[in-house]
């Protein structure tokens, strides 16, 4: 296939979602065989886990904004998700 995914490549969200969406291409392009379109879909699987991963770490980092009985404005870290 040419390009393996390897995550350590991938310094940004945008770098992985860019790969995923050209391997979405050629699947849609239908010029693979069979053997290309598995192996491009299973690629495609292990980039699209690796951003779903990459927003759950943001989502983790998200800070809200929360107002008390007072008025005061503060922010608190988002509760992290367990598995």
């Amino acid at each position: 296939m040419g390009d393996l995914f390897e995550p350590e490549r991938f310094k940004k969200f945008r770098d992985g979602m860019e790969y995923l969406e050209r391997l979405i291409e050629k699947l849609e392009s239908g010029g693979l065989d069979l053997d290309e379109a598995i192996s491009t879909f299973e690629e495609a699987c292990k980039v699209a886990k690796w951003c779903y991963k990459k927003l759950d770490e943001a989502e983790k980092k998200i800070k809200l904004l929360i107002k008390d009985e007072n008025g005061i404005l503060t922010l608190k870290e988002t509760e992290t998700k367990e598995n």
